[in-house]
């Protein structure tokens, strides 16, 4: 009895220093990080701008898509604690945060000892779950959503809950679905699988405490839908599709939609777990695809076992498929999200079962040593390459723009790159700097360059930039303009963080007089 009580002590010692280091992870990239980046910025200036009546009845601006929910929370947040970076990332916060607790509840359903703390590590250490606690996105939110509908049912499913309990589910569901579109379509195939429990009469719960579930998620479920169908932008959600499109499901055939499916579950699940840590490290597709495997076997093993638990458990992934094959929602990096947690459970699960059936023979050390394996690679990695650590600093515009105000002298011209508006507006503006030209939106770099000769002649020309894409290279193009042709660069302001290493995340304010072109 005492050595099962001393594992008992050591597994909870483990899970609950995950649980600090999941928190810990999350807490600090929500405090740490330093500027909203374009999309962030967007999505804020919309809060800002539109009143409670303009966000319920109005397109948003800028080709932005949002959960009515999400918008609504934020702006809530945006005005008890004022306009800055937290209130608008309060919401993503919080949503990791209850992530990490859902998660483990809905893992333990399904696994135990070993495996269980090796999904929760997967869990916990996965760079998109910390990644996302800091951006004024609804991404968090998906995830939390998509969780907490998958436990709420399984608890309805599984036990007979109070009215309060029932009451309490109702209205946490109300919430995340608001605040989620995926979770709309989520919380309807869960609604219709409890239904038909009812209808075979294997629910322990009254029909009344369906209904009353029921019927506060669907008010969710319609207000949602409404909004996104009759409020928002045409447009913007045709071009939101556009840029999606990779995220659709091939529709040329049987074996290029099964091709197309292996990689990209394969690749979503790398994602989630560890972002785009694959590029640096390309030996990282290797761990998505043996979890991939494992969760493959993992699923199997679990509809053999526990099939009505298993569906409930994997419908946010099923869903994904459906609605990607539907052309409703892409499967695809942060938008499909929500969808491959419940893998790292099923990895897990087959994990366990592969090992019970082949290591355990030769010993259970090395069965439980397989099965905590598949989830070090993660932890390991944040301990050895720093840019996997948060903060990770995108645009920061709010550093560059508070040094260049300092440096800002009688007579200085600031020339905004477009893409860089947003940033102005959001920060520049607090730091007092009104007085800018704004460039023009371009195809060509020439027509910028008409623009800037009317700068000519001037002693002290800055150019602030950020969101640099590969799409469109102008800022490159203008700063050789500026330095070579018309001008000399004189100064550069770079954030503190060296995110303008990586030129998508640079944001740079440089100084150029343009009183003396270089003489070639």
């Amino acid at each position: 009895m005492q050595l099962n009580q001393s594992k008992s002590n050591w597994f909870l010692f483990w899970i609950y220093l995950t649980a600090i280091a999941a928190l810990a992870l999350r807490t600090i990239h929500y405090a740490g990080t330093s500027s909203m980046w374009y999309d962030e910025l967007t999505c804020a200036l919309n809060v800002t701008e539109k009143s409670y009546y303009q966000l319920f009845t109005q397109p948003l601006d800028f080709n932005q898509v949002a959960s009515i929910g999400f918008l609504l929370i934020t702006k809530f947040f945006v005005f008890i604690f004022g306009e800055h970076d937290f209130a608008f990332r309060l919401w993503p916060w919080l949503c990791t945060v209850a992530s990490v607790y859902f998660f483990y509840q809905t893992a333990r359903v399904f696994l135990k000892d070993t495996a269980l703390l090796a999904a929760f590590i997967l869990f916990a250490f996965s760079t998109s779950g910390w990644f996302y606690a800091g951006q004024a996105k609804q991404y968090a939110g998906d995830i939390a959503a998509s969780l907490f509908l998958v436990w709420a049912v399984i608890q309805f499913y599984s036990y007979k809950i109070s009215l309060f309990k029932t009451l309490l589910l109702s209205v946490g569901g109300f919430v995340y679905i608001s605040a989620s579109m995926p979770a709309v379509a989520l919380a309807g195939i869960l609604l219709c699988f409890l239904l038909t429990q009812f209808f075979f009469k294997t629910n322990q719960n009254s029909f009344r405490s369906f209904f009353i579930l029921g019927f506060i998620w669907a008010i969710a479920c319609a207000w949602v839908t409404y909004h996104a169908k009759f409020v928002l932008n045409t447009a913007s959600v045709d071009a939101m599709s556009a840029y999606w499109s990779r995220g659709f499901i091939p529709l040329t055939g049987l074996n290029d939609a099964l091709l197309w499916l292996i990689k990209n579950i394969r690749d979503e699940l790398g994602y989630f777990i560890y972002f785009f840590l694959g590029d640096l490290w390309p030996a990282m597709t290797l761990f998505a695809t043996v979890l991939f495997v494992l969760a493959v076997a993992g699923i199997i093993k679990l509809f053999a076992t526990v099939k009505a638990k298993t569906f409930i458990l994997l419908s946010p992934f099923f869903l994904a498929i459906v609605l990607s094959l539907l052309r409703i929602l892409p499967y695809d990096t942060r938008v499909a999200l929500y969808a491959s947690w419940p893998l790292l459970i099923a990895a897990a699960y087959g994990a366990e079962w592969l090992s019970s059936m082949t290591l355990r023979k030769i010993h259970p050390s090395i069965a439980k040593a397989f099965i905590l394996f598949i989830a070090l690679p993660m932890p390991v990695i944040h301990l050895i390459e720093p840019n996997e650590r948060p903060p990770f600093h995108c645009q920061p515009a709010q550093p560059v723009l508070k040094e260049l105000k300092k440096q800002l002298q009688p007579g200085d011209i600031v020339y905004v790159y477009y893409k860089a508006r947003h940033a102005m507006k959001m920060y520049g503006h607090k730091e007092g700097i009104t007085n800018y030209k704004l460039s023009g939106s371009y195809e060509k770099p020439a027509q910028y360059f008409h623009q800037l000769d009317s700068l000519k002649g001037n002693k002290r020309v800055w150019f602030f930039f950020s969101h640099w894409t590969p799409k469109h290279k102008y800022p490159d193009s203008i700063q050789h303009y500026l330095a070579n042709e018309i001008g000399k660069e004189i100064q550069v302001i770079k954030d503190p963080y060296g995110a303008y290493l990586e030129k998508e995340c640079a944001c740079t304010a440089t100084l150029y007089d343009l009183t003396q072109p270089v003489k070639k």
